[in-house]
């Protein structure tokens, strides 16, 4: 696990990009390389302020990605990606378990919140295992939250 770098930004584009990922995305439509790489530029020059990327390897291959983004005092919200060869088999729940641990190693307490679309069962799913719970379902995006 390690901050991203702009040698990243194509892995990240082809995640975001992917069909499953724009289904379930708050803009379902598609990103244009050139819009993604103003958006991933601004967050490296912002990178420990207010927003982090952080890439998880598995034998030197990027398997996904969490972004925390500071929306609020003592409050984030989060959203991860897994490259869809690596969907399914456990690392999602590592991954936010992960960018718990550097937050919690930080010293911080706060809250993380994460928006998840009602219909993707499994990042519902996930967030829960990851010890988030449901605070709101009212909405398209269901909000779930963890108290670190």
């Amino acid at each position: 696990m390690r901050l991203a770098t702009l040698e990243d930004a194509r892995a990240i584009f082809k995640w975001r990009n992917h069909p499953e990922v724009r289904k379930f995305a708050r803009n379902v439509g598609p990103i244009s390389f050139t819009t993604h790489l103003a958006w991933i530029k601004n967050k490296f020059s912002d990178q420990a302020k207010t927003a982090r990327i952080f890439v998880f390897e598995l034998d030197n291959q990027r398997i996904g990605m969490t972004r925390i983004d500071k929306v609020g005092i003592n409050t984030f919200e989060i959203s991860i990606i897994i490259d869809p060869e690596y969907q399914g088999k456990g690392y999602g729940k590592s991954l936010l378990d992960m960018t718990a641990s550097i937050l919690r190693n930080e010293g911080l307490s706060c809250l993380i919140l994460a928006f998840v679309h009602k219909n993707n069962y499994s990042s519902r799913k996930l967030f829960l295992q990851s010890g988030y719970v449901l605070a709101d379902e009212s909405t398209l995006f269901q909000k779930y939250e963890f108290n670190l």
